[in-house]
């Protein structure tokens, strides 16, 4: 059963932070994947102001070398996908940053152990990236449309922060319930030493879990998600 969302208090941008390992690969193509899917969103759901204003995605790694640029074959794949590469540099994750996340996608059941251990409070939130999109898709409509209801009573400003951490509380409450066929499923390999078609095979993975959330998002908005 999906819990009632958090409250949201008084920002109004829903802050969520993908983590790899270097955050050189996978960690920065689903940052500027999932930036370039929720900008489309919040036009199609007519959210007020521009894109940042309700939504803020961004990145770091637990073992990272702060400053360095996103790996090219990365970059070059992102290009391909009409997203946009620029003014990347890798961070090293701390516990302010994942504080103020309201939602904590990693690329492995590694990562997702790393954040937990560095703020313990953070479990409820803190999801690998394909195991967030099978949970959220394990929540039966009848509580979506009930989420859906609370998400609408909320100012225009914030209901993209209200809409993703409603559906964050809801995967939390499947989690048990809706158990990956096997637990690899749940991580996102390393395209890192790969070629183009590794990364562009990492992308598209990122993509079909991103995919699930676009949709349910668009469904708590009231809006159809964007192609």
């Amino acid at each position: 059963m999906a819990r009632r969302s958090e409250n949201i208090g008084e920002r109004a941008d829903w802050s969520v932070l993908m983590v790899c390992t270097g955050n050189l690969c996978r960690s920065p193509m689903a940052e500027r994947l999932a930036a370039a899917r929720l900008r489309r969103l919040t036009a199609v759901a007519g959210l007020p102001g521009p894109p940042e204003a309700s939504a803020r995605v961004s990145s770091a790694g637990v073992r990272a070398f702060p400053g360095t640029p996103m790996e090219p074959t990365a970059a070059a794949v992102l290009r391909e996908r009409g997203a946009d590469d620029i003014g990347f540099c890798s961070r090293q994750v701390t516990p302010m940053m994942v504080a103020e996340a309201d939602i904590v996608l990693c690329a492995t059941r590694a990562h997702r152990a790393r954040i937990v251990e560095l703020v313990p409070r953070a479990v409820r939130r803190t999801f690998t990236l394909r195991e967030f999109a099978r949970l959220a898709e394990a929540v039966a409509p009848r509580y979506i449309d009930a989420l859906a209801d609370e998400v609408a009573g909320c100012h225009p400003s914030g209901r993209l922060r209200a809409a993703g951490m409603a559906l964050g509380a809801a995967g939390a409450g499947a989690r048990g319930v809706a158990p990956p066929d096997a637990p690899d499923d749940d991580d996102l390999g390393d395209p890192l030493g790969g070629g183009l078609d590794d990364f562009r095979a990492c992308a598209e993975v990122i993509e079909a879990a991103l995919e699930p959330l676009d949709r349910l998002l668009a469904a708590l908005l009231g809006a159809t998600a964007p192609r």
